[in-house]
């Protein structure tokens, strides 16, 4: 028995959230959506999921800024980045593990083409 992925979306943006979710639901995994920082990072610390979308203008903070401090304390997150801006505020390299991001919109193609490569390696 495989158990589903756990996805979490942490986007102010509703229709974001929504799209992704129906994306992601399609693709068998449980998806849950967090509209600000806060419940984000408090759904994340409660459900542990294996997947994280974070965008980084959220009402209450910016999220990309905890893209570092995420992976190191949950090394195993697969950690997507997402915004309306082309931002190159961190520097990624530096991180210990890869971090993807996303430009929106989100291409499904992308996506599927990110997930296919992923489960191939």
């Amino acid at each position: 028995m495989t158990t589903k992925k756990k996805v979490l979306i942490i986007d102010d943006e509703e229709d974001a959230c929504l799209l992704l979710k129906r994306y992601f639901s399609r693709k068998n995994c449980e998806v849950y959506c967090s509209y600000t920082l806060a419940d984000g990072l408090q759904q994340l610390r409660k459900m542990q999921p294996d997947m994280v979308f974070l965008d980084n203008n959220l009402p209450d903070g910016l999220g990309w800024e905890l893209s570092l401090p995420l992976i190191c304390e949950y090394p195993q997150l697969e950690l997507h980045l997402i915004s309306a801006y082309n931002n190159s505020m961190l520097d990624y390299n530096k991180m210990n593990k890869e971090v993807k991001v996303w430009q929106k919109p989100i291409s499904f193609q992308q996506l599927d083409e990110q997930l296919s490569m992923q489960k191939a390696s």
